[in-house]
């Protein structure tokens, strides 16, 4: 198999495009799965966390054996610093007295399938240089989110559209070349875009509405963001003006965006907060001296005082879930765990400027930018739900850390002539 000459070495010449390998497509199949039954409820369904167990199980599989072309040096690496942290905070875990064991369990499985898909991306590199993959997880996400419009609904909320299918709609739009994957994608991000709001869930709504300037942040001049920008918030000024005379406000009044509209107290997003208050006095009540640096590691729980709700307690009147993604960190994983975040972001934005510059020279692949794309929404995402939960997140992070490994990788040195 030949190389295009550049630094990018996970791009094929388009006639050396090679099938998705079995081990990819049971890791898809194990995604699609769990995803589609994700979407049946708001809430967590009994099957949930072994079908996250057979992701994770599918995962491992796919990394054993030996690559053709081997792991490379910066891949070893972060195995061996990734597995070292894992190793850490689960003795963290079993120190503390008010560890959960099946949560545990689950937060374990969480931190190690991004490594794990990271690797399944390496050994079998041909996923991410063409669209297949792509194509089907947009078919799968379409499929959980229209399903979950159907068949999911509880009271006024169903489950929403994946940050992966935000990303990839408006991608494919952004970047149609054809009159039919215009049309397709128009009809592909309209739909998203009324089921992301119709949801209930006013976090993915707002994604859907940040994720063109995500996209054009990354395949469009910096032009076209700000106009887009403008354009957005001039639109939602008139929508917002002009919604009484239009009745369009009184859609709104049905939604979950009415308290926000009339300037009242939002009970859910008050609870987030009320949460890291939780969160804060069971540190300062609980933590030793200096585990303020480690958190309390996997499976750890937090004394609901102020964010007393019921569905949400365990055993011991104790809770797990936290919503908001940094005192989520904190809380587990202590300033480590936010440090680690923060180099999470920084490998974003350098991800994206490299992702960028490829575009421009027409050598990168729409799969590699749309991981980009949806793994910057699941970040945004977590700022106020806890996206970890989600495999397609795992999926993002996994396959940029391939593209960055492989493309750490120096080339073999050239022969010397004879």
């Amino acid at each position: 198999m030949t190389i295009t000459p550049h630094r990018d070495r996970l791009v094929r010449r388009p006639s050396e495009a090679v099938a998705v390998s079995p081990h990819i497509a049971a890791v898809l199949v194990a995604i699609s799965i769990a995803t589609v039954y994700a979407s049946w409820s708001v809430y967590s369904l009994p099957l949930e966390r072994p079908l996250f167990g057979l992701i994770v199980i599918v995962a491992l599989i796919a990394c054993i054996g030996k690559s053709p072309q081997g792991a490379p040096p910066a891949a070893k690496s972060l195995r061996l610093l990734w597995l070292m942290a894992a190793a850490l905070y689960l003795l963290v875990s079993l120190v503390q007295t008010t560890w959960l064991l099946p949560y545990a369990g689950g937060d374990l499985a969480l931190s190690l399938l991004p490594l794990l898909l990271m690797f399944a991306f390496i050994k079998h590199r041909g996923a991410l240089t063409k669209n297949t993959l792509l194509h089907l997880l947009v078919v799968v996400t379409s499929f959980a989110a229209i399903e979950a419009r159907l068949i999911g609904v509880d009271g006024s909320r169903f489950a929403p559209p994946s940050a992966f299918l935000l990303a990839a709609s408006w991608y494919l739009l952004l970047q149609a070349k054809t009159v039919s994957g215009r049309v397709l994608s128009t009809g592909l991000t309209a739909t998203v875009g009324y089921l992301a709001y119709s949801s209930g869930y006013r976090t993915h709504f707002l994604l859907w509405l940040i994720s063109p300037i995500v996209v054009l942040a990354l395949v469009g001049g910096w032009r076209r963001v700000l106009l887009l920008t403008a354009a957005l918030g001039i639109g939602l000024s008139l929508f917002s003006f002009a919604g009484r005379p239009l009745d369009l406000s009184s859609s709104l009044a049905d939604s979950r965006f009415q308290a926000l509209l009339n300037g009242q107290q939002d009970v859910s997003l008050s609870t987030r907060f009320e949460e890291v208050q939780d969160v804060q006095a069971t540190a300062r009540a609980e933590w030793a001296p200096g585990q303020i640096l480690v958190g309390s590691g996997f499976g750890a729980s937090y004394v609901p005082a102020a964010s007393n709700i019921l569905r949400n307690l365990l055993d011991g009147g104790r809770v797990h879930n936290i919503h908001i993604g940094p005192a989520l960190v904190y809380f587990r994983y202590g300033l480590l765990g936010l440090a680690v975040m923060a180099t999470l972001l920084v490998f974003l934005l350098r991800m994206g400027l490299r992702i960028r510059r490829r575009i421009y020279m027409r050598s990168t692949r729409d799969m590699q930018a749309v991981l980009w794309c949806s793994l910057a929404l699941f970040l945004l995402q977590f700022l106020t739900l806890n996206a970890t939960v989600e495999p397609l997140m795992s999926l993002s992070l996994g396959g940029l850390l391939a593209i960055w490994a492989v493309e750490r990788q120096r080339p073999p040195p050239e022969p010397n002539a004879t």
